[in-house]
């Protein structure tokens, strides 16, 4: 009896390892069909010169320029005087209105002491009430005509401000379109500034690569086969509610060659292959969580993977496999060989 169990199970033990063998061994490829996933290359990004920091400045209000020292690429301070109108019939009002506000003020405490002498009178029963609403309305009129002449005059202080063209931030001049002695107008741009005379590059990526990035981290920039250095300047969300985020580039100088528009490619030295693709028929899912069988010698090994999204039968994951593993669907006994893992 005891020979025939020991029969038996080797019977089993072979019969079964003839199985797994067809299944799990590289010679088996009459069984099993072999695929091949080539990794993905190092991604490069797409991006445009972008010149947005130029900004034109224009007088708010109009006079002969009597002031405009700068040329071309001047540097200049936040808060620099860069050009002054004469302004002479705005300080000529100013004066005017100035006067007509003081004389609203002693209009005022005229009234508020007439009003104060009605009142006494008015409680003693010596007036009537017309007389006392009379003084008290005058009193009123008074206080709003010395707010009407206070907002003349904040409007002539302001015109006298709009006369003068002061530096928004540290820059660089970028035009200047007036001459002294020219009649400026609050139509035509008198001065063009620049934030920065360095060339500006960005690009639009998604969060997996934004999270990647960093300021001040070293990025290339390529055209024409050639490579520039750059720096990550600014790293913000888009505008445009579509998860994506702006990443803007300074490059270590200003290139003439490099145009407002101009399309470049961007490397920003990340991950060369941060995904790879699986054929969806070699993952298997189990509670809310995806594995693969990998072939580990003679055994077979459960991993867990790690997915980003299904895209038309295809896992996109960023779990790492080594060079030539071997992954099991022991559903048709199908093989896939990874090639050049990350």
């Amino acid at each position: 009896m005891k020979k025939i169990k020991l029969f038996l199970y080797l019977f089993l033990v072979l019969i079964s390892g003839m199985f797994f063998t067809s299944c799990s061994t590289k010679n088996s490829n009459i069984y099993c069909r072999t695929y091949k996933i080539e990794p993905v290359e190092k991604e490069y990004f797409y991006g445009y010169v972008k010149f947005k920091n130029v900004i034109d400045l224009s007088f708010l209000s109009e006079g002969k320029v009597i002031y405009c020292p700068y040329t071309k690429g001047d540097f200049v301070k936040k808060g620099q005087v860069l050009a002054r109108l004469d302004g002479i019939l705005y300080k000529i009002k100013q004066k005017e209105q100035q006067a007509k506000l003081t004389e609203a003020k002693i209009r005022h405490d005229r009234q508020g002491k007439y009003y104060k002498r009605m009142d006494i009178l008015h409680k003693q029963g010596a007036i009537s009430d017309n007389d006392w609403e009379e003084a008290y309305y005058g009193l009123k009129t008074s206080a709003q005509n010395i707010v009407v002449e206070k907002e003349l005059l904040n409007y002539l202080n302001q015109q006298i401000g709009y006369t003068v063209i002061v530096a928004p931030f540290d820059g660089y001049i970028n035009e200047v379109y007036i001459q002294k002695n020219e009649y400026a107008t609050t139509t035509k741009p008198a001065i063009s500034i620049m934030n920065s005379p360095i060339t500006q590059v960005e690009t639009s990526v998604d969060y997996n690569v934004a999270k990647k990035l960093f300021v001040n981290k070293k990025v290339m920039i390529l055209k024409n086969g050639l490579k520039y250095c750059g720096k990550i300047a600014h790293i913000s969300r888009s505008d445009l509610n579509d998860g994506g985020y702006i990443v803007k580039i300074y490059l270590d100088k200003n290139y003439p060659e490099f145009y407002d528009g101009l399309n470049v490619e961007i490397d920003f030295d990340i991950d060369k292959t941060n995904f790879r693709y699986i054929p969806l028929e070699f993952v298997k899912k189990e509670n809310s969580k995806s594995y693969v069988f990998v072939l580990n010698g003679e055994n077979i090994e459960k991993r867990e993977i790690s997915v980003l999204n299904i895209e038309q039968n295809k896992v996109k994951t960023t779990t790492n496999f080594l060079d030539n593993e071997i992954l099991i669907n022991s559903a048709d006994c199908k093989r896939l060989e990874i090639e050049s893992g990350f």
